[in-house]
């Protein structure tokens, strides 16, 4: 499974990193503290292949936010389906139902998160 963490707190990634390690399933891991290199990433992919399987993505970062990484995604037509997990402090109910406006996202979990809750999210 290919994962794509974009956060732009490096305390929070090496924690999700070391979650995800602990799942025992296996997967490549790329992290990103800006929405704005995520999105330059994906961009450099050749192939549907190479995108992520799962986006764990914060929403309010500097730069380029969670929801403008979003918007940018839908306009690159990918050929693959990447599911998109939110993954924020925000407790803000408009957040949550802004993010079920986007067909890409499945989950929308408040932080801290569990083993148990990133077990579930890359089983899907």
């Amino acid at each position: 499974m290919k994962i794509m963490l974009v956060d732009d707190d490096p305390i929070f990634n090496f924690i999700v990193r070391k979650l995800i390690e602990s799942t025992k399933i296996e997967h490549e891991l790329e992290e990103y503290l800006d929405g704005s290199e995520a999105m330059e990433a994906i961009k450099q992919k050749k192939s549907p292949d190479e995108l992520p399987d799962r986006i764990l993505l914060d929403i309010n970062m500097p730069k380029v936010n969670g929801w403008q990484f979003l918007e940018a995604l839908r306009h690159l037509n990918i050929s693959k389906d990447v599911s998109v997990t939110i993954v924020t402090s925000s407790i803000d109910g408009e957040d949550r139902r802004k993010a079920f406006s986007f067909p890409e996202i499945d989950e929308f979990l408040i932080k801290p998160i569990s083993k148990k809750e990133i077990a579930e999210i890359l089983n899907k």
